[in-house]
């Protein structure tokens, strides 16, 4: 009986240059995975600095208050409040007149547009809040009473470098000489941008 010497293939896991072959790979991967790792958090942390820097910015011009008397600007729009009062009634005309059992605050300001093109101004551009944060539109209907003709602000055309003088009037239940108000004004009608003024006299 011939033997028959049979030869045994060692598995393909054992061989030499299969691991030659993995460990190449693996580095090469692990290589290329820190290129990336480093790429995004470069990125990631750019961006995010950048964001963050805007969002300060943003929000350090909305909380910053302002006082009567100063030039606030608001993107192309610059205002300054020069007066403010507490009254029952609006007008001089017993026949244009206008009253309430609560209080009006009349405030005068001056706004004027320094861009290079006519912008419209209008009293959606003014609010007005107390300590509490609570807001009060101002009160178009009671420009005619507030205003001389030609001063109201409800939908008027301003003029670049042209400044223009009238009166704001909110209705509110306290009177801002007892805890004043502070007035927020607009950079335009559909602007986010915003400042705030504090009535103190």
């Amino acid at each position: 009986m011939e033997e028959v010497e049979a030869k045994v293939k060692k598995p393909f896991y054992k061989k030499w240059w299969v691991w030659v072959i993995a460990v190449i790979v693996v580095i090469s991967v692990a290589s290329n995975s820190g290129k990336d790792s480093g790429k995004t958090t470069s990125t990631s942390t750019g961006e995010g600095a950048k964001a963050t820097s805007g969002q300060t910015q943003s929000k350090s011009q909305e909380e910053q208050k302002f006082k009567i008397g100063d030039t606030v600007k608001v993107g192309d729009i610059e205002y300054i409040v020069s007066d403010v009062k507490d009254s029952k009634s609006i007008g001089t005309n017993q026949y244009l007149k206008k009253e309430t059992d609560s209080n009006f605050v009349t405030i005068k300001v001056t706004v004027k547009n320094t861009s290079d093109k006519a912008k419209t101004i209008d009293t959606s551009m003014f609010k007005l809040k107390d300590s509490k944060g609570i807001a009060y539109s101002a009160d178009a209907g009671v420009d005619m009473y507030a205003n001389e003709a030609g001063k109201s602000f409800f939908l008027q055309q301003a003029n670049p470098n042209v400044p223009k003088t009238g009166n704001i009037v909110f209705e509110t239940p306290t009177k801002n000489a007892d805890e004043p108000f502070t007035l927020e004004v607009s950079g335009g009608m559909v602007s986010i941008k915003s400042a705030n003024i504090t009535l103190i006299k």
